[in-house]
């Protein structure tokens, strides 16, 4: 069995009303099928991580849009 690839996608949460959120919402699933991904939500999650599905959603910590975060 091959490993998929991992991507973490640094971007809004995909329930979050806004036009990347909303495209967070219909490509996380369609990129899951292809690769070992990851959620990096900068806007629209605080606080701990969820599932969207089986795509695990890391927050952001504070008003840097989760760019401190990345490399952890």
């Amino acid at each position: 069995m091959v490993d998929k690839p991992r991507v973490l996608f640094h971007t809004n949460s995909p329930w979050a009303g806004t036009g990347y959120g909303q495209q967070c919402g219909l490509f996380a699933p369609r990129l899951a099928e292809h690769f070992d991904l990851a959620i990096s939500a900068f806007y629209g999650l605080e606080g701990g991580r969820l599932g969207f599905g089986d795509i695990t959603i890391f927050p952001g910590l504070s008003s840097t849009y989760g760019n401190e975060v990345i490399e952890a």
